[in-house]
């Protein structure tokens, strides 16, 4: 019902002042369910001001080691071919502790170096590379004149863990001399030892 009130009207002739009815009142809101009352929540901006909040950590981008990786085994291949036997033993051992697979190649010529310091560290190094290309160059170093090498040798095809070299690690392993005996002993071992498996 609408009412139109004329006020001068009724303040001269003493009227009273109807009294107009009063609004209805709104019905109460419904109680919000948990799942309203979270999502209504989360929506609600908080300022972080004055509050510590975790940083999210950034992504570590792996071009940076890769290239001053690459820079470091160009300088150590140039090094290979040192007319200084040290040199070239260096440059081989720090190639291998790299594990620079690109080094594979130089340092298999360098199996057949005149220096048996520098074949032999050569052999080690193919070995913590872990390339399958040089089984063929380390079963041959078997061979070699020193024991040091053919014990290198040995050692390193334990690592590459391939049965093709069983059989000249089992000739190797009845040698004379005892550091290359136990050297092909643990190749052995390590290449019939089972798998580990994945946790």
């Amino acid at each position: 019902m609408e009412y139109v009130v004329n006020l001068g009207f009724y303040y001269r002739f003493g009227r009273k002042f109807p009294k107009l009815p009063k609004a209805p009142e709104a019905p109460p809101a419904p109680e919000k369910t948990k799942t309203e009352a979270k999502a209504a929540a989360a929506a609600v901006p908080v300022s972080t001001a004055g509050v510590s909040v975790p940083a999210v950590p950034p992504q570590v981008s792996t071009a940076a080691p890769a290239a001053a990786k690459a820079a470091a085994a160009g300088d150590l291949l140039k090094m290979l071919k040192s007319k200084g036997w040290k040199e070239r033993r260096e440059a081989a051992f720090k190639l291998g502790r790299l594990k620079y697979a690109a080094a594979v190649g130089p340092l298999t010529k360098l199996l057949g170096d005149e220096n048996d310091g520098v074949r032999g560290v050569s052999a080690l190094a193919l070995g913590r590379i872990g390339d399958v290309r040089a089984l063929l160059p380390l079963m041959l170093a078997l061979s070699d004149d020193s024991d040091y090498v053919r014990a290198s040798a040995a050692s390193s095809l334990g690592q590459l863990k391939d049965k093709r070299a069983l059989r000249d690690l089992e000739e190797a392993a009845k040698e004379k001399s005892k550091k290359v005996r136990k050297a092909a002993e643990e190749a052995i071992k390590q290449i019939n030892a089972p798998p580990r498996e994945k946790k």
